[in-house]
């Protein structure tokens, strides 16, 4: 089912003299595509997080209603949590160092999975000194530690996940320039994006939190037909890319490097 939105009452639409929507302060008529309804009123193809209604300009301050086109983008900005996977080399700890350094924005939640309870203590220390309590974090001890090549680790470390997005990655590797990316993408050009796949084993992947819960991760899923799915999450997103029109699985090249 495609979920459209109607411009009717939105305070970014703007009309022409006979009362009649002639275009939108946002454009996100003409990147969304639109139809016009009886009423004069654009109605857009796709969802629009940027619809408004009057109310919600009345509760800004008043220096922000002198911009609430830059009010509702950062209203809108993504927010996104980090899984780092170490492994059980003897640099594990000067390798999440690394990566821990490489963070130029800040992630709603850092969850560092950890193949060796030896690791704990170093790792608290670790988080603690670089967000020191202004940005939640968590270890994820694993019961198995050959489980740390797994898939399934995602899935341990999914309980801590909260709405957004979720970017998977390996001790050592560095953590690129994510939240703009991701709000220039989805936000800006509108371009659909629902997975960015991994680049080595797990690292890289990007993904969306709820559609990672819907399909119940890499775990069986069971929909209400009672089909059963026992694929790998990206296997499940890839097959469901194959029913869309629209390209919205991407490599990390293609993510990060594509010209906007």
């Amino acid at each position: 089912m495609k979920i459209q939105t109607n411009c009717k009452g939105c305070i970014f639409a703007t009309m022409n003299a006979n009362g009649l929507q002639n275009g939108c302060t946002m454009q996100r008529h003409s990147k969304l595509g639109h139809a016009v309804n009886e009423d004069g009123s654009f109605e857009l193809k796709r969802f629009c997080n940027t619809y408004r209604p009057q109310i919600w300009l009345d509760n800004l301050t008043l220096d922000e209603k002198l911009n609430p086109e830059q009010v509702v983008m950062k209203e809108i900005y993504p927010r996104i949590g980090i899984f780092i996977k170490l492994d059980d080399t003897k640099d594990a700890i000067s390798k999440l160092k690394i990566t821990m350094d490489s963070l130029v924005f800040d992630p709603a939640y850092v969850v560092v999975i950890t193949p060796k309870v030896e690791y704990n203590v170093e790792v608290l220390e670790m988080l603690t000194h670089k967000f020191q309590q202004s940005i939640k974090y968590h270890i994820v001890q694993l019961s198995t530690p050959d489980a740390i090549n797994s898939y399934a680790v995602i899935d341990e470390a999914f309980s801590h996940a909260q709405n957004g997005w979720v970017y998977v990655t390996q001790c050592g590797e560095k953590i690129p320039s994510l939240l703009d990316k991701i709000h220039e993408w989805i936000n800006v050009r509108m371009a659909p994006l629902v997975m960015v796949k991994p680049y080595s084993g797990s690292s890289g992947l990007l993904f969306q939190a709820l559609l990672f819960k819907f399909l119940n991760g890499n775990r069986t899923k069971i929909f209400d037909d009672e089909y059963i799915d026992s694929r790998s999450f990206i296997d499940k997103v890839e097959a469901a890319q194959e029913r869309s029109k629209n390209k919205c699985i991407f490599t990390s090249e293609e993510f990060l490097n594509e010209s906007t």
